[in-house]
C-alpha cells in the first residue's frame, strides 16, 4: 500500500473516532482493541471495494461506445466493420477474377491474403511427454 493511501486511510479513521487514546463507540462507551481493529478492517475492507467498482466502471466504459441514442460494445463494432471489410475485398476480388483477365493474379493475390488474415495462425503446442509407471 502505498504511502499516500495509509495517511488517507488514518486520517479517515481518525475523522470516524478510530485513534490512539479513549475510543468511544455510538453509545459512547470506550471500544476494546478487537472492536478497533474490526473497525480499521472493515473500513479498509469498503475502500478496497470501492477502488473495485471504480474499476470495473472503468473497464465498462471503454468497452462501449455511447451515442445520443445508442450504446454499442466496442470490440463487437470493431469485428463487425473488419469482417464487412473482408468481405468487400473479397467480392471484389471474386468479381475481378470473373471480369478482368487482363489483372488475373492481382485479384487472386488479394483474395489469397484475406484467406490468410481471417485463418488462424497454426500452433504448436507441446504435450508434456507420458510417464511410464
Amino acid at each position: 500500500m502505498s504511502e499516500k493511501i495509509a495517511k488517507e486511510r488514518l486520517h479517515e479513521l481518525n475523522a470516524l473516532g478510530v485513534s490512539g487514546g479513549a475510543i468511544y463507540g455510538a453509545d459512547r462507551r470506550e471500544l476494546s482493541k478487537d472492536e478497533v481493529e474490526i473497525m480499521k478492517k472493515d473500513h479498509e475492507h469498503s475502500h478496497i471495494m470501492e477502488e473495485k467498482k471504480l474499476d470495473l466502471k472503468k473497464a465498462k466504459s471503454e468497452s462501449e461506445w455511447k451515442s445520443c441514442c445508442f450504446s454499442f460494445n466496442r470490440h463487437f463494432v470493431e469485428f463487425i466493420s473488419k469482417l464487412i471489410l473482408l468481405g468487400m475485398i473479397l467480392c471484389i476480388g471474386t468479381a475481378g477474377i470473373f471480369f478482368d483477365n487482363e489483372h488475373f493474379n492481382v485479384y487472386v493475390n488479394m483474395i489469397v491474403l484475406i484467406i490468410g488474415i481471417i485463418t488462424p495462425q497454426p500452433r504448436y503446442k507441446a504435450e508434456p511427454p507420458l510417464r511410464e509407471a
